[in-house]
């Protein structure tokens, strides 16, 4: 038991935070990072042990019968289906919100570029220049109203809009985490339980 959590442990840690193919990569603002990789980690965590768990223990004696083998393709099909609906969703969210560049000679410490999360919606001085830019048929972007701004993020967003784009991201990334994390144990446990049948 103890080697299975381990491996469950090791697959979890390397989908989010591994080097090669880490989802934690797609979380690019420092200030909401760490937050996701413990929430995905210990969601991941449960759900993984709660599927395995079940298919070893409760769904085992059933997997000889072909209605059944049937059953769990088509719960991996839905499931990777999901995951590739939500991953899509993450994506647009994350790009929305959680990729607002901030530059070095604005940021507090000055020494590097940063990625920042911005807001759900403009403080209302923020949202009379960006309607003012759209009344000319101009654009206006998030670069030009942060300069516009002198780079203080407070004018431009208020935090309970903030807090609302971080919590949007967050939810995101967990649930697009939840279909693939139920995806790869199913599948798993799918092709171990055919494996044991066809011995």
């Amino acid at each position: 038991m103890l080697d299975f959590i381990k491996e469950r442990i090791a697959l979890i840690m390397l989908l989010i935070a591994g080097d090669s193919i880490s989802l934690i990569a797609f979380i690019k603002a420092p200030e909401i990072r760490t937050e996701c990789t413990s929430l995905a980690a210990a969601i991941s965590l449960l759900l993984m042990l709660i599927i395995s768990l079940s298919v070893l223990y409760l769904l085992g004696p059933m997997a000889g019968k072909k209605k059944f083998m049937a059953g769990i393709i088509g719960v991996c099909l839905l499931l990777w289906a999901g995951f590739i609906f939500f991953c899509l969703r993450f994506t647009h969210i994350n790009s929305s919100y959680g990729k607002i560049g901030y530059p070095k000679s604005a940021s507090p410490a000055g020494s590097e570029d940063s990625t920042i999360v911005g807001g759900c919606a403009y403080t209302p001085e923020a949202q009379r220049e960006v309607d003012s830019y759209n009344k000319n048929g101009r654009t206006l972007t998030t670069a030009a109203l942060l300069s516009d701004f002198n780079y203080e993020t407070g004018k431009i967003w208020n935090e309970a809009s903030r807090d609302c784009a971080r919590n949007k991201i967050i939810i995101a990334f967990s649930i697009m985490m939840v279909f693939l994390v139920a995806g790869i144990t199913l599948t798993y446990e799918f092709i171990a339980l055919a494996k044991k049948t066809s011995t």
